[in-house]
């Protein structure tokens, strides 16, 4: 009975051994099963190789990649697989390094598909162990990492693209501070990118756009939009930068984690518009001074003879009502009218630059500090007045008067523009070329010397500067001034062969500034006849009288005729070569106007000279303009008398080029 016990209970605990094993067989089968579903579910690949870098486990992975089943990748080598012989070899190379090494190791591996395209296989492998510890294969993990690589080459490839742009970029977090800029920020606003990183934008804020500009920018960034707009900022040394920006919000998961901005440097552009602006306004005022000028030129021509006219026949009748105080106080006053008209002529004949000007060397240190002391003088005690002059200014090729007439009436204009009074600042400095280049085309004199009167007046908007220079034009009140001022000065400079500029804005006051050439020699024009010597005025021969105003002839013929000439008229040039080529008296001097309808005065001249080689020639004229004045008198011409002239001055100058001939 003891004997049955024992055998059953030996047979129960077999029994239960056995239930175990097989409860614990299946168990591991599951485990085994769920470990290869894991394995196999995994893109990377996953093998082990024994010491022959035969295939003793492969996943999934491994298989698909041979295009093959499981069981025929087991057993096999890469090569019997079907691996090229050139990538196999790196693979054994470097299998045989890690069992040489005897630890893992990482390593990069090139692959290549059955469709011929390559893939980058990032591996690590470790030696395999046999059951005494023995080092018996390798055990590897590949991670096909062929798309990171060509995202990182990607990202490699726009990185360096955007370092090398020309244009500004940079990107910030969505709390607005710089995470990057690029090295275009760097060189446009002179913050390296350490500085720059962490900062805001701001630290390249100019402050010339109001902040509710700032806060529609913002707005419409953090509403997702893109804002382009042109504007300036300021670069770490204070320079401001122009740019054509465009920003826009970086998104993450359908939420905005930063902005990135890109930025065209403008600066060069606008200065090139703005000096193109700058010069085109110059040209067209130049044209319009131009056509100015050719137009008071012919005013002043015309105003002379009318001048002429009035002075010629106010003195026929002084001669006849000599000795009657009445009329004798009303032709001082019309006389003195008609010194004031031809004054105001040649202030306009100045601006025309259609009279000579006369150059000696001046010296400007000298004739700057005078004026500077008479100013101080004779201005308001509310005007100061202050002489800067650079040490060693050089002589200038000028006329003098004329020069002092420039730079006072720059000095009036400084003070009519300070009616509170204030400082009128006089300086002088020597300039290069260069500094000029611009104002003058052509400018030959390597230095020149820069007057400039300033003052802290009112200043003037763009429309007053741009005819600021016409002659007549004015800011002041009816009856406080003529208008003439700067159209005189602008004249003057011109007929120096220098230029005028002028920098003014309102409520900032004005700057003039005149440069003029430093010449190296004289070039001295000839002057018009001036009062003769005190001689006999009158005498017997004959004058022939040429103009084409009537007026003119009667008055200075009985001027002539009355200290004993004979008189001869003509009121063109073909009437006065019939004169000279008929049968009648020969004249002994030609009196003729030098602007006169049918005959250029050059060609009439000439005429009168092939038809009388021996008789001088005096002309009259309204205004000289210095080209004209070289023709006329490289034609023939003895004198030239300005309009008007009184009757003393035609006598004088007739009995000289007689006795002279």
């Amino acid at each position: 009975m003891t004997l049955v016990v024992v055998a059953l209970s030996v047979l129960i605990a077999v029994a239960v051994c056995i239930r175990i094993r097989h409860t614990a067989e299946a168990k591991f089968r599951r485990e085994e099963s769920r470990l290869h579903q894991l394995v196999d579910s995994l893109p990377h690949f996953i093998y082990h190789l024994d010491a022959a870098d035969r295939y003793v486990i492969g996943n999934a992975a491994v298989a698909d990649y041979f295009g093959r089943s499981r069981e025929e990748v087991i057993g096999r080598t890469a090569v019997e697989l079907g691996v090229p012989a050139d990538l196999a070899s790196e693979w054994t190379a470097q299998n045989a390094r890690v069992r040489d090494l005897g630890k893992t190791i990482s390593v990069d591996l090139v692959a290549r598909t059955e469709a011929g395209s390559i893939r980058h296989i990032r591996n690590t492998l470790s030696p395999a162990l046999d059951d005494e510890g023995r080092i018996a294969g390798v055990i590897g993990i590949g991670i096909d990492v062929t798309e990171q690589r060509d995202a990182e080459a990607a990202n490699r490839r726009l990185l360096s693209a955007v370092e090398q742009m020309a244009e500004i970029m940079f990107t910030t977090d969505v709390e607005g501070r710089i995470t990057y800029v690029n090295p275009a920020f760097e060189k446009v606003y002179g913050y390296t990118r350490e500085e720059a990183i962490g900062q805001t934008p701001r630290i390249i804020k100019s402050g010339e756009l109001p902040e509710a500009h700032y806060q529609w920018f913002w707005s419409d960034l953090l509403a997702g939009r893109t804002v382009t707009i042109e504007y300036a900022n300021r670069a770490k040394d204070g320079t401001p930068v122009y740019v054509i920006g465009t920003a826009a919000p970086v998104h993450e998961e359908g939420k905005i984690a930063g902005f990135v901005a890109v930025q065209q440097d403008v600066t060069a552009r606008n200065r090139a518009i703005e000096e193109r602006r700058r010069l085109d306004d110059r040209l067209e005022r130049l044209a319009r001074m131009e056509a100015l000028g050719t137009l008071a030129g012919g005013i002043a021509h015309d105003f002379n003879n009318i001048l002429s006219i009035i002075l010629s026949h106010v003195e026929l009748v002084e001669r006849a009502t000599r000795g009657e105080p009445r009329a004798a106080t009303a032709i001082r006053t019309v006389k003195q009218a008609v010194r004031r008209g031809a004054g105001l002529s040649a202030q306009i004949l100045t601006f025309a630059r259609r009279t000579e000007v006369p150059l000696e060397v001046v010296e400007v240190a000298p004739l700057l500090r005078e004026l500077g002391s008479m100013l101080s003088e004779t201005l308001p005690r509310t005007v100061t007045v202050s002489v800067d002059l650079a040490p060693d200014l050089p002589p200038l090729r000028a006329d003098a008067s004329q020069l002092h007439q420039a730079i006072v009436n720059l000095c009036l204009n400084a003070r009519d523009a300070m009616p509170g009074g204030g400082t009128v600042r006089i300086s002088a400095s020597t300039v290069a070329r260069e500094q000029v280049a611009d104002l003058i085309d052509g400018a030959v004199s390597s230095n020149w010397v820069c007057l400039a009167v300033s003052d802290d007046g009112t200043g003037m908007d763009a429309e007053t500067r741009q005819r600021i220079f016409e002659p007549f034009f004015t800011t002041k009140e009816k009856g406080h001034g003529t208008g003439l001022g700067l159209a005189v000065v602008y004249g003057i400079v011109k007929a120096h062969g220098g230029a005028v500029d002028l920098e003014s804005e309102p409520g900032r006051g004005t700057t003039f500034r005149v440069y003029l050439p430093i010449a190296d020699a004289a070039t001295t024009a000839t002057s018009v006849a001036e009062d003769a010597p005190q001689r006999r005025r009158g005498g017997d021969e004959t004058v022939l009288l040429v103009d084409d105003e009537t007026a003119i002839l009667e008055g200075l013929s009985v001027e002539l005729t009355a200290v004993g000439y004979r008189v001869l008229t003509a009121c063109d040039g073909p009437g006065a070569l019939e004169i000279c080529r008929g049968a009648g008296p020969r004249p002994d001097v030609v009196v003729s106007d030098l602007g006169m309808p049918l005959m250029p005065a050059p060609e009439l001249i000439r005429s009168l000279r092939e038809a009388l080689p021996d008789v001088p020639v005096i002309g009259m004229t309204g205004y000289v303009d210095p080209v004209f004045h070289e023709n006329i008198l490289g034609a023939g011409v003895a004198y030239i008398l300005q309009k008007p002239f009184d009757a003393e001055l035609l006598l004088h100058t007739v009995r000289d080029v007689l006795d002279r001939r």
